[in-house]
């Protein structure tokens, strides 16, 4: 039994997981973001669900990493006899960067606490329909989740309901920074759709273990969502607070351009280099010029010229009555 105990240790040590279950909490540096340091936060076990009362269903999406499942859980809500939830799932021969990448994703997810928007289950959502993985920009991800979300009609979507998403993923990642914890993957994809209008940031903290491999990215030829990615990090392969505010700039430009793909037809280098010579995406149809600016600024090349997500949530939600702006901050108190 002892030398079963020191193989499995020694595997976890190989995988960067030796903190799984306990975590170093007395490790970590507060100066650095949690992202840097996820092995080492808690295992809470107390959050495990028992396998018995889960019934996976169908596969809504796949990756490199594994699979993501449909599946209906038993007694998790108590206000609910069945709830609806995605499952992710690592493939069993995956490479050791994918478990990685899954149990810092994982940590993070336990340690972040909650917020109206942040994903912590998947309950009565859809995913944005907006520009997807394709072959030219993206890793190698591919859904055939089509969304079922119960009278949901796109043609009814107007300037409010796009300035209260991004006023709500503004506050999403402003509650995230606060805690130092970087989403590194911020764009519409990974955005649901909650009841109620309210919208999830999901997939958060996965994306940066896969990313910052230099040697894994060559060797599997992985591609990278370049057109979401910074100027710095681009250039430098520098990952920061700031570089989300960047990609939220993105975001905003996807929601008021009804998901078009940014930069359509430009490769990686083209807008590498277009980003070095100043250039930045025109103003989106249905955004006004006060928005566009707060896009411009996100995409400042130096990066503490742009503004803070609470800066940014406070600007946007100017743009928001007043009624809706009071019905956001009583649920933010709640």
């Amino acid at each position: 039994m002892k030398s079963r105990k020191k193989i499995m240790r020694k595997q976890l040590s190989k995988a960067g997981l030796a903190y799984f279950k306990e975590g170093a909490v007395d490790l970590i540096n507060p100066k650095q973001t949690v992202n840097e340091q996820a092995k080492y936060l808690p295992y809470d076990k107390k959050l495990e669900f028992f396998r018995e009362k889960l019934k996976l269903g169908e596969q809504l999406g796949s990756g490199a990493f594994g699979v993501v499942v449909k599946a209906e859980t038993f007694g998790i809500c108590t206000t609910e006899p069945v709830t609806i939830v995605a499952v992710k799932v690592v493939h069993e021969n995956a490479e050791r960067v994918y478990y990685h990448a899954f149990v810092r994703e994982l940590k993070i997810m336990m340690n972040l606490g909650q917020h109206l928007n942040v994903a912590q289950n998947s309950n009565d959502s859809i995913q944005f329909r907006s520009a997807s993985y394709s072959d030219d920009l993206q890793t190698s991800w591919h859904s055939n989740y089509e969304g079922n979300y119960q009278n949901w009609n796109a043609e009814c979507i107007c300037s409010h309901d796009l300035l209260s998403w991004a006023y709500q993923v503004a506050h999403g990642i402003k509650y995230l920074s606060r805690r130092n914890d970087l989403h590194c993957d911020l764009a519409a994809r990974n955005i649901l759709l909650s009841t109620n209008n309210i919208v999830k940031i999901c997939d958060f903290g996965l994306a940066q273990t896969l990313y910052k491999d230099i040697n894994y990215t060559r060797l599997h030829d992985v591609k990278l969502p370049y057109k979401w990615m910074t100027i710095e990090y681009l250039r430098d392969g520098v990952f920061s607070t700031k570089s989300d505010i960047w990609s939220f700039g993105i975001l905003i430009w996807e929601f008021f351009t009804f998901a078009e793909t940014p930069y359509p037809g430009m490769q990686a280098s083209v807008v590498y280099e277009k980003l070095i010579d100043g250039y930045r995406m025109g103003q989106p149809r249905y955004a006004t010029r006060y928005l566009y600016n707060i896009m411009l600024n996100c995409w400042e090349d130096e990066p503490t010229l742009r503004r803070s997500f609470t800066k940014l949530s406070k600007n946007i939600g100017m743009l928001l009555d007043k009624s809706t702006r009071m019905h956001f901050e009583k649920l933010y108190q709640e």
